[in-house]
């Protein structure tokens, strides 16, 4: 029997251990999305497609024209007004970062976000579940940098940023319902973060917030006033922009999303959402492997294959299996088994329903961002199952040794050997990730992003030396037109961000056309107003950007 001073001795090992491990699970989740935007920046990286929209409506936010409604989305109806997403959080934490840097701030603004997320989901599994659980969630951040490619190349995205979100409110969702309620204002700030960065976020991050809240106040524990009415508070805060715009506009956008999705027909169907389920549950789920971008026909086969191609009856299985495990766990007094189990099977319940409410003119893009739900997901429901093989192997070591009851030196010793084991985990994994990007990190898509930026690179200065010697700032009032020519099939994305880069310039620019159409009302051409208009043609087999001088007669050139 080891003595008290023994016990003492060993003990600070343990806790130097312990605060090893946690540093390691922020470096292994945190690291890669700063190294993904230093390499990014380092190689000319320059905000295009939805980042410039992105860009450009976070400039907005220290103007008189605040952005009142999220990032524009493809349920937009044809021929009804324009759907945007719900909320403008994004535009909000990413406008200080854009005004110090109008050219590079969205994307580490959007880098510092993203670590935020990951460092308080790390946490908040701390806080909960100890080690163990911090350092999976650490691993977990990592997994889903290292494997959702189309989010690693676009950190700004709004889909990418809401994915993290939904990942943080997916634990702090557990931290609540384990009784952690000072996490509960934090979890509203991120469901709300996920819901309106992207519509397929909405429903299973209210469900998480839900589960949590409801099982974490059951029985109407001790102190739950104050964590309640700062919930309250930051709700409000975080909707009070979109719901200023719902009333305010005619009509309001909350509105237009929900006529937008009325009118687009049927649905895929709940059994392609199982199916995504099921890729996410089995072995080795699609989380695990670097899945494809698809930009081939060969890779959008891949990529089927991996996530779709599976019965309906396996995800339908693993639902039922985290039911299964909560309602055995919750007879079995394993309160812990039984809020993971019971918060997966229902965020996958949330997540297989949202899959298939996609309608069948918008399923293509199941295969570009709406399946990004699933990551998080499926890590909880195979956490789940995993925690419930070790609680059965567990209670079969107990039974076939009754009476055995380890020393205490021998308790502190197995936590000091199962820390140090973790952290050495967690390194390792780190490491195989980070040689993992090596390969990636040379490839000008993770690099710069999805459109080809030496466009936009290349065309900039030649749009501003023809600027400056006319000087239209100055109530020029002879036309001008400069062309800058793009080759035929790389030209998206390259107006928005021609326009964006010439407005933090000083000149007013704007954008004619479909490309126009996610930026609002405001930021949209204006005719008889003097004003920069940046268009594309075709001229013989090239796309050519033309930027347009019109001083105050509407023309657009």
């Amino acid at each position: 029997m080891p003595v008290a001073g023994e016990q003492r001795s060993v003990a600070p090992v343990a806790g130097t251990v312990r605060v090893a491990l946690r540093i390691v699970a922020h470096l292994v989740a945190e690291v890669p999305v700063l190294v993904v935007a230093l390499l990014q920046i380092a190689h000319g990286w320059l905000p295009t497609s939805d980042d410039a929209v992105i860009a450009w409506r976070s400039f907005e936010v220290f103007s008189r024209q605040i952005p009142l409604d999220g990032q524009f989305t493809q349920v937009t109806a044809t021929g009804g007004p324009t759907a945007f997403d719900l909320g403008p959080m994004q535009y909000f934490l990413l406008a200080i970062p854009d005004r110090i840097d109008p050219v590079h701030g969205v994307l580490w603004g959007a880098a510092i976000v993203i670590v935020a997320l990951l460092a308080i989901a790390v946490e908040a599994a701390w806080s909960a579940g100890g080690p163990l659980a911090g350092g999976l969630v650490g691993l977990a951040g990592a997994l889903l940098t290292e494997s959702l490619f189309e989010s690693t190349v676009n950190l700004a995205w709004n889909p990418s940023i809401g994915v993290y979100a939904f990942l943080a409110t997916l634990v702090l969702g557990l931290a609540v319902a384990r009784g952690r309620l000072r996490w509960l204002p934090v979890a509203v700030a991120t469901a709300s973060l996920a819901t309106q960065c992207h519509l397929s976020l909405a429903v299973p991050s209210a469900a998480a917030l839900a589960i949590g809240v409801l099982i974490g106040f059951v029985g109407r524990p001790q102190h739950w006033k104050l964590p309640l009415a700062s919930a309250l508070v930051v709700g409000v805060l975080c909707w009070l922009a979109p719901l200023v715009q719902q009333v305010t506009g005619h009509p309001g956008n909350w509105t237009v999303v929900a006529d937008s999705l009325s009118r687009h027909g049927r649905s895929v169907g709940f059994g392609d959402g199982l199916r995504g389920i099921a890729s996410v549950t089995t072995f080795p789920p699609a989380w695990w492997v670097h899945v494809p971008a698809v930009n081939t026909v060969a890779r959008f086969h891949q990529f089927n294959s991996t996530l779709y191609r599976q019965s309906p009856v396996s995800g339908a299985a693993a639902l039922v299996l985290c039911g299964v495990i909560a309602g055995v766990a919750g007879v079995r007094r394993h309160r812990g088994l039984m809020i993971l189990a019971a918060m997966a099977g229902l965020t996958g319940l949330a997540a297989a329903w949202t899959l298939g409410a996609v309608p069948e003119s918008q399923s293509l893009y199941r295969y570009y961002y709406l399946y990004f739900v699933l990551w998080p997901t499926g890590m909880a429901m195979m956490a789940a199952y995993g925690w419930a093989v070790a609680a059965v192997a567990a209670a079969g070591w107990r039974a076939r040794r009754p009476h055995a009851k380890p020393e205490g030196r021998r308790q502190v010793l197995t936590a000091t050997v199962g820390a140090a084991a973790g952290a050495l985990l967690l390194a390792a994994a780190g490491t195989g990730l980070a040689l993992l990007d090596v390969p990636l990190a040379s490839s000008p898509l993770f690099l710069q992003g999805w459109v080809p930026v030496h466009i936009v690179g290349a065309a900039l200065p030649q749009a501003m030396n023809v600027l400056d010697a006319h000087d239209p700032r100055g109530g020029s009032e002879r036309p001008f037109t400069v062309v800058t020519g793009v080759d035929l099939g790389l030209q998206t994305g390259i107006e928005d961000a021609l326009a964006y880069l010439l407005t933090v310039h000083g000149y007013s620019a704007r954008v004619t056309g479909a490309a126009e159409l996610p930026l609002g009302s405001h930021l949209q051409a204006k005719p008889g107003e003097p004003q920069l208009l940046v268009s594309q043609r075709l001229s013989g087999r090239r796309i050519v950007t033309v930027v347009t001088w019109v001083p105050g007669s509407g023309a657009a050139g």
